[in-house]
């Protein structure tokens, strides 16, 4: 084990060994903050809270076959290990990237040595099954 990983960084690299931790990854990936890198003229730095009144323009990666995604990292350390300029970022829960990026290609950690890709569906599916959020059965 890395001792410098977080939480999420170490669910990511166990669910990639062993495919019956991968519900946890996803549940601990959606109650998480991630970073992403902003192609916006906002001097962002650290967290910000996203709403509606305020507009980011987060920026894409080409990969070797030529696709875009969208790049973004479990932390700030692996973020900055990953671009060779500073540049600017948002740090944001997932669930929130992953709604107001919907329809887009997601590549989480995409130049360490753990990482995952997110395709829309998958990010939808995600979504509406609700992972990481408290269940509200009732019974009748």
């Amino acid at each position: 084990m890395n001792t410098d990983e977080n939480p999420l960084e170490t669910a990511l690299r166990v669910a990639i060994a062993d495919p019956a931790l991968r519900p946890t990854f996803y549940q601990k990936l959606l109650e998480s903050d991630v970073y992403v890198l902003s192609a916006s003229d906002l001097a962002l730095r650290g967290n910000v809270k996203l709403d509606s009144d305020l507009e980011v323009s987060l920026k894409e990666w080409k990969s070797p076959a030529g696709s875009l995604f969208l790049p973004f990292f479990t932390s700030l350390d692996t973020l900055q290990r990953s671009i060779k300029d500073k540049g600017q970022y948002v740090g944001l829960p997932a669930r929130t990237l992953f709604e107001i990026t919907r329809g887009k290609t997601l590549f989480l950690n995409p130049m360490g040595p753990y990482g995952k890709e997110f395709f829309p569906n998958e990010i939808d599916a995600l979504l509406a099954t609700d992972v990481g959020r408290a269940s509200s059965h009732r019974i009748n």
